[in-house]
């Protein structure tokens, strides 16, 4: 069995004992192969200590985990087992983190799987505008794994138990692709429109439990719809958050904010990342 004692307070990883090892990389990938409900979490790292915390951690978690010390290996890993996490040490030999995050963006069917950084604060800016969904400090924190976890939807502590149905607004297919990619079922349900005029018909059928729109949109822009769905009934009550290409002047939030019965949520679109869109979320859905 293993032995594993966190720190007190969710503070930093304690000392790890380990009275069996792991299974071999061989055997846990051939165990994909057999019947298990866990989702799959990969590590890349090359310390071992680091490796084997955060192994523990992840399985406290319900995860299934792998271990891998490169990015040549990781990438082949992730062609070959299906993941619903990677935890990633960005210096690494070889293929380093950087690296690894281009090439797996890079690559059809693996950039929708949320990578969680392991590096500094000097490393958050560069990690997140490759695709990393969230940056995590070491020492490693046992309270901020679990806070990225829940943002992630890949915790059982995430706020709400059923499917949350979200209506993309947005003629820009790769940013509806994005946004989808960000929003893994069973937590979030994605439908999108188009159009302002097919956005705010989808509103009023479906009745979303939160409207995603960006104000820039070209048939009926985003204030419109905006104050489309302010005047009707069924949809006035639905949180929106809006996608905004720049900050908003003062008399565009108070166009937005116009009426106090729907909440409305600016974000800038050029900072929209996994863990920040879902923080948001989050925050509208209350």
């Amino acid at each position: 069995m293993n032995s594993f004692r966190p720190a007190d307070n969710g503070g930093t990883v304690g000392d790890a004992a380990f009275d069996v090892a792991p299974p071999s990389l061989t055997e846990a990938i051939s165990s994909s192969d057999t019947v298990d409900s866990r989702a799959t979490a990969l590590v890349v790292e090359d310390d071992p200590t680091s490796a084997e915390l955060l192994r523990l951690l992840l399985e406290t978690e319900g995860f299934r985990v792998l271990t891998v010390v490169s990015g040549e290996e990781a990438l082949d890993i992730a062609w070959r087992v299906p993941l619903s996490l990677i935890t990633l040490n960005v210096h690494l030999p070889g293929l380093d983190g950087w690296k690894f995050l281009l090439k797996l963006h890079d690559s059809l069917g693996l950039a929708s799987v949320p990578v969680i950084v392991i590096a500094g604060l000097a490393d958050m800016g560069m990690a997140l505008s490759r695709g990393a969904a969230a940056v995590l400090e070491k020492p490693l924190q046992q309270a901020e794994l679990q806070t990225s976890l829940t943002l992630l939807g890949l915790r059982p502590a995430w706020p709400h138990t059923h499917t949350r149905t979200i209506l993309i607004v947005d003629e820009d297919d790769e940013t509806v692709n994005q946004v989808t990619a960000y929003l893994h079922e069973p937590a979030f349900h994605v439908e999108s429109a188009a159009t302002g005029a097919a956005g705010i018909v989808d509103a009023v059928t479906l009745a979303p439990d939160l409207i995603l729109v960006n104000l820039k949109t070209e048939q009926l822009g985003g204030f419109k719809i905006v104050r489309g769905l302010q005047d009707h009934a069924s949809t006035q009550h639905i949180p929106v958050l809006v996608l905004a290409s720049v900050d908003l002047t003062n008399e565009e939030q108070d166009a937005i904010d116009s009426d106090p019965e729907q909440p409305v949520v600016a974000m800038n679109k050029p900072d929209v990342n996994r863990e920040a869109l879902l923080a948001e979320i989050q925050r509208a859905l209350g």
